[in-house]
């Protein structure tokens, strides 16, 4: 079979429906289904893009896009679960027991006024509707039931010689969105391809373009290129094509060439740490701003923040007794800091690779309730003494926690007598 098929926009994952295992051989049975019930009802589906690529590389398959001749209201009526998420642009979510799914119309595009969005659609064939992706390796069809693959613009070829190229001119492909950059160098960062010439010149020529995209999108790309591929590809892809600097002006070369230097040992990364890495030269704080910027979630702001703050504390963790390297390492995010600055400091710091290496061990040997002690005392315990509240509470507190970890305060007694005289010594007397 030759005929070809096309797909939604830039396609988001399947959603698991309530209940569902997550079974991929499922989520597929799922997927055929769809495209049966349409073919059946005499419309052409077919399978597009990723999940096709993906098969074909052997690689797990989790989403899938499903392409038809069927205008957005004749699929409404062939399924009873549906959601019009981009009915405009022709795309329908099918609601089925084991996932949701995209079905998209085959559609060509008016001209992009945004570098993101077409201004309008109209709905066209199969082919007409591949020949809008973004790269060969993503414009391949396959028959959903006997798995045939039609192929108009030679993305076989290219997944064979594992190349990325652009469909048609690549130039036109990246003024039409400029999001396909960055997919780019995720594609080439998780796929070990190579980038075509032509299409790599382009990305060059189209780099301060990047700018006009949502920073939430290009936090995905970015995120999924240093996680889920090889950050050493990624960055230096970044870094040669201009994406980077404009990106992120206040990164200094010197940060991008360190950067360059460790990423590669540093593994996938999560992509705070790769921002923590680029900001090392940066003034205090800025992390707040790139935060803010990238829109990322609370967690990966803290975690940024941390490995930011956390530099020097680590640093400074030789001159620390016992108390203060196990608060140290009893931190959150310690695990990370003391990977990435391992990492940095390796072959130029000795010194430091062997600290971390001793609290990672000292980690490591410390058995929880020791490394999170009950509190021998608190707050209350000190009101009952008859002391006000305030500042010194905290102070006092800490200190007598620090001799718990020193193991020289093992029980309340001990620890309110030591309470007592550190607030005399602050001062601080019992009320009347």
């Amino acid at each position: 079979m030759t005929k070809p098929h096309s797909s939604a926009p830039a396609a988001a994952p399947v959603k698991l429906a309530p209940g569902a295992t997550g079974d991929l051989e499922a989520i597929r049975r799922g997927a055929v289904r769809v495209a049966r019930r349409l073919r059946e009802h005499g419309y052409e589906a077919w399978f597009v893009g990723g999940c096709v690529r993906d098969r074909l590389l052997g690689r797990p398959i989790g989403e899938y896009d499903i392409a038809t001749d069927a205008r957005p209201e004749q699929v409404t009526k062939v399924f009873r679960h549906t959601i019009a998420v981009g009915a405009q642009f022709g795309v329908i979510v099918v609601i089925e027991p084991d996932a949701q799914y995209e079905v998209a119309t085959f559609r060509a595009e008016a001209e992009y006024t945004d570098g993101r969005r077409p201004s309008s659609v109209r709905f066209v064939n199969a082919k007409e509707d591949v020949l809008r992706r973004d790269f060969t390796i993503n414009g391949l069809l396959e028959d959903p039931e006997n798995g045939e693959i039609a192929d108009f613009v030679g993305g076989r070829d290219d997944l064979a010689a594992r190349v990325l190229r652009a469909i048609g001119d690549p130039h036109e492909r990246f003024a039409e969105d400029h999001l396909r950059m960055l997919r780019a160098v995720r594609f080439t960062a998780t796929l070990g391809f190579a980038l075509d010439d032509a299409t790599w010149r382009a990305i060059i020529a189209h780099a301060a373009s990047v700018t006009s995209v949502a920073m939430e999108r290009v936090q995905v790309e970015l995120r999924r290129a240093f996680a889920e591929g090889d950050p050493e590809v990624a960055l230096r892809l970044l870094d040669e094509s201009g994406l980077l600097t404009v990106l992120f002006h206040e990164v200094t070369p010197h940060a991008i060439a360190e950067t360059r230097r460790v990423i590669g040992r540093l593994g996938r990364a999560p992509l705070p740490w790769v921002l923590a890495l680029l900001l090392r030269d940066a003034p205090p704080g800025i992390e707040a701003a790139f935060s803010e910027r990238l829109k990322l979630s609370k967690g990966d702001r803290d975690l940024l923040a941390y490995l930011r703050q956390g530099q020097s504390r680590l640093a400074a963790a030789g001159g620390l007794g016992l108390a203060g390297r196990l608060r140290l390492v009893r931190e959150a995010h310690y695990d990370a800091l003391s990977h990435l600055e391992r990492v940095v400091a390796d072959g130029t710091n000795a010194p430091l690779v062997a600290l971390v290496d001793t609290l990672s061990a000292l980690k490591a040997a410390t058995p929880p309730e020791r490394l999170h002690p009950p509190r021998l005392i608190d707050g209350n315990t000190l009101r009952k003494a008859g002391y006000r509240p305030g500042p010194a509470f905290k102070t006092v507190l800490d200190a007598v926690e620090d001799e718990q970890l020193e193991g020289r305060l093992r029980d309340e007694g001990a620890a309110l007598e030591f309470a007592t005289k550190s607030l005399a010594a602050m001062g601080q007397s019992r009320a009347d």
